[in-house]
């Protein structure tokens, strides 16, 4: 994917110190720490070597987020979220915010599943969520090409990088509308201003061994403390 070369490319290379692969979460610390969701394997496979990340620098693992392996390309998507420069400027906001002030009346589509679309619906003129997996509401995957042109708003879950699929939902999105990237995996980088995001919410990892002790107990993301929630935007938020 082009926009996975652009953020390898980006990185800073440094010596990787430790990589901590959690149930629900991936944490990479280097010169700076960073975080990703874990994409699970599908079945009893897609394990990782020692030899893949021992005495590795970043430039190196990044490209682990090209690879196939889920629990690979996990790590490349924490090491290019610990050594992509950092935006000049961000906002310490909820996404939820933002998603609202641009998607209330309008018709909004999610890729992937957010915890909190369920209490905003009402507000939305129309709602569609498509998943991989798909619950009760929800549209497969398949069902993207006709009903994702018709959203105002496009909500993308950081995970598109680890499963590779972002381009192929990009080409669905009409022209003209406002898409917004969330997630611990997004990175907090403006070269995906270039990709078609009109605003991001990632993560930044504060208290590195914080986080790698509740990584490794398996605290879901939500529940994970020592991160702080940034956004940046290609133009004002609240224009």
């Amino acid at each position: 994917m082009k926009i996975l070369h652009s953020l390898i490319e980006d990185c800073k290379d440094s010596p990787v110190k430790d990589v901590v692969v959690g149930i629900f979460n991936t944490l990479v610390i280097a010169e700076r720490a960073g975080i990703a969701s874990t994409l699970r394997p599908v079945r009893d496979e897609g394990g990782i070597l020692p030899e893949t990340i021992s005495g590795k620098t970043t430039k190196e693992l990044a490209r682990l987020s090209l690879s196939e392996n889920p629990i690979e390309a996990s790590i490349g998507l924490a090491v290019i979220n610990a050594s992509v420069p950092l935006p000049k400027h961000s906002v310490e906001i909820d996404g939820r915010e933002l998603f609202l002030k641009k998607g209330k009346d309008k018709i909004c589509a999610c890729i992937g599943h957010f915890p909190f679309i369920q209490k905003l619906e009402p507000m939305l003129k129309k709602l569609y969520t498509f998943e991989k997996k798909p619950s009760e509401g929800d549209l497969p995957e398949e069902k993207i090409p006709d009903f994702l042109p018709l959203a105002d708003v496009v909500l993308i879950t950081g995970m598109t990088l680890t499963n590779h699929s972002f381009e192929s939902v990009m080409k669905h999105v009409k022209k003209g509308a406002y898409v917004l990237f969330m997630g611990p995996t997004v990175p907090v980088s403006p070269i995906l201003f270039d990709f078609g995001i009109d605003a991001l919410c990632g993560t930044l990892v504060i208290e590195p061994e914080m986080v790698r002790e509740q990584v490794k107990m398996g605290v879901s993301y939500k529940d994970v403390k020592g991160l702080k929630k940034v956004c940046i935007a290609k133009e004002r938020m609240y224009g």
